[in-house]
């Protein structure tokens, strides 16, 4: 009983070693190279973001600005 109880520990831990580096299913970019379609990395997803959002920044919203009131 505790050889087994030692193999299914050291199976467990193998398995969740594997997980962990990614080896137990394919990744995003391997699946879209079999499927032929592009496969944008998230360095790149976030740069695209960063760049979306200080180009929006600079540039002064549309359509009349309401002036907050005050409550006394």
């Amino acid at each position: 009983m505790a050889l087994a109880t030692a193999r299914v520990e050291k199976t467990t831990q193998a398995i969740l070693a594997k997980a962990f580096r990614g080896e137990l299913v394919p990744t995003e970019a391997e699946l879209a190279r079999a499927e032929g379609r592009d496969y944008e990395p998230a360095t790149a997803l976030l740069e695209r973001i960063r760049a979306e959002r200080e180009a929006t920044a600079s540039v002064p919203p549309k359509g009349p600005r309401r002036r907050r009131t005050q409550h006394t």
